[in-house]
């Protein structure tokens, strides 16, 4: 790969960067949080193929002599015409283009699978003790109430109070049928501590057939089933659905 070359494809590494977290969709990928230092780095590649083109185009403006090398040979001559005739690195620019036009989209529900446990099924007459540890915060205002994924689970798992067993909760999450949930399906969120490969699945199991698809987004009002949510079933709460109205898949699509 010549200079030039080298130097066009760092450019369009660094537009595709620039591009990707100006639009937003970088948030498919990354916490909100790395915005600034994506804008960084992309702004440093585009300056650094900015002076590297001009850097080479300046040594091919050259007179002969003042190149540090000069081919000596016809073989010399023809493996330089082969540098300069070469259409590989082009191929580069390819995943760049695709990226930039066609962009993956967020995890969803093909990825909730991966990792989760569906718990060991508890013998017949087993019942097991109640996780209620500790009195959650007051629920926010609101008639639902609305919380993250999260929360719900935490609040439905712990609270001592049942506050999400007796009280509407809305929640915005994906629909997704995993092998867990049998003839029904989870309300899932993903979480992320820094990007979407080390996501792993918030959900709620309801005990429905599903309405829609997996991958629909919705707004869900429901209440959690008390006391589900144990060794059995690997701690996933049952949330009964009040109703589910479809919406578009938030800006920031993972839970951090």
């Amino acid at each position: 790969m010549n200079k030039e070359t080298r130097a066009i494809v760092i450019g369009m590494l660094g537009g595709l960067l620039l591009a990707i977290t100006l639009s937003g969709k970088f948030t498919s990928y990354v916490k909100p949080g790395f915005r600034p230092m994506l804008l960084i780095a992309g702004g440093v590649l585009v300056v650094l193929a900015i002076v590297s083109l001009v850097m080479a185009l300046r040594d091919d403006a050259r007179p002969a002599g003042e190149h540090e090398h000069l081919p000596e040979s016809s073989e010399d001559l023809a493996h330089v015409g082969h540098q300069h005739s070469s259409r590989a690195p082009w191929l580069m620019l390819a995943p760049v283009l695709v990226l930039l036009f066609v962009a993956p989209p967020a995890l969803g529900a093909d990825s909730v699978d991966r990792g989760i446990n569906c718990g060991t099924p508890a013998p017949a007459g087993t019942t097991y003790a109640s996780r209620r540890v500790q009195a959650a915060d007051p629920l926010p205002v609101g008639d639902p109430v609305p919380l993250t994924m999260q929360d719900f689970v935490q609040r439905s798992l712990y609270d001592t109070a049942y506050s999400t067993v007796t009280t509407d909760i809305e929640v915005e999450a994906f629909v997704s049928r995993s092998n867990c949930d049998g003839a029904g399906y989870s309300l899932v969120r993903l979480k992320i501590s820094c990007c979407a490969a080390d996501a792993i699945a918030i959900r709620a199991h309801v005990d429905a057939p599903p309405q829609y698809p997996s991958d629909t987004w919705v707004r869900a009002v429901i209440r959690a089933v008390k006391n589900s949510g144990d060794q059995g079933d690997n701690y996933v709460p049952t949330a009964t659905v009040i109703s589910l109205t479809p919406i578009s898949q938030p800006a920031d699509p993972y839970l951090t």
